[in-house]
């Protein structure tokens, strides 16, 4: 029994130095759904050691950006901090693509992707940060373009009209 409470003794403080891994999965699902809007959260960690992990798709061929920032905040007897704040992205074959806090844009094809946010929360309460991830369409749909090339055809009227007008009122 002594040799039990020994090994506690001994062992305790070892276990609580490590810090814990608080670990998130978040399916966010195909981002190109969420429009110019983008997806975006703020999340708060106790102290230790964290990974976040965002899963998502595009759906279409598009340019990427994605922020995250510490939170750094104070009130009276509680304070939130994280050093260390990195994120990465990385594709489906687990092959990473980019990494730092602010991304983009980054132009990515149809698939499956992974932001993952670390960091250790070292405030008194932990820490906090903000992330968000937005998808814009690169490549222009098929309406958009007969919309652009309608209006430079009106374009080339138009400047067809002037140069037609000034030829015929061009003074004798």
């Amino acid at each position: 029994m002594n040799l039990i409470i020994k090994r506690l003794i001994v062992g305790l403080p070892l276990l609580l130095s490590m810090g814990v891994v608080n670990a998130n999965v978040v399916n966010i699902g195909d981002l190109n759904t969420y429009g110019n809007v983008g997806y975006g959260t703020v999340v708060t960690h106790g102290t230790g050691a964290f990974s976040d992990v965002y899963n998502f798709s595009l759906s279409s061929a598009s340019d990427l950006y994605s922020d995250a920032s510490n939170m750094v905040l104070s009130l009276p007897g509680s304070s939130w901090n994280i050093q260390g704040l990195a994120m990465t992205l990385k594709n489906a074959s687990n092959a990473v693509l980019a990494s730092g806090l602010n991304m983009g844009p980054l132009y990515e094809n149809p698939g499956l992707y992974s932001l993952t946010v670390t960091g250790t929360g070292t405030g008194s309460a932990g820490g906090k940060y903000a992330f968000d991830a937005i998808a814009v369409h690169a490549v222009p749909e098929p309406g958009i373009w007969a919309i652009m090339l309608s209006g430079l055809a009106m374009i080339g009227v138009m400047s067809r009209r002037r140069h037609k007008y000034r030829t015929l009122n061009k003074p004798a």
